[in-house]
């Protein structure tokens, strides 16, 4: 590759890894550091909402499994505002 063209992408690169690590900052913050800022959901819909995720969860322990070479044992949602631990 010629030179200029190797400085330009190098530059891209900074720049989009600045931009990122900036946003990935800022979105912690809000939603770590900022807990009125998440979602919150009523004890009552926390079986819904880890029903909800069920699929989801069921797809990353299959490709965990596959990937580790281990069976998955359990798929639980926690919930740090309610202190409520839900397997789905």
């Amino acid at each position: 590759m010629h030179p200029a063209s190797d400085k330009t992408t190098a530059t891209a690169l900074l720049i989009l890894r600045l931009t990122l690590g900036l946003f990935l900052l800022l979105w912690s913050i809000e939603k770590l550091i900022l807990p009125s800022a998440a979602a919150g959901i009523a004890a009552e819909q926390a079986l819904a909402q880890a029903a909800h995720h069920a699929a989801q969860l069921q797809l990353y322990g299959r490709g965990l499994a596959q990937a580790m070479g281990l069976p998955v044992r359990e798929r639980l949602v926690l919930f740090t505002a309610l202190g409520q631990v839900v397997a789905v």
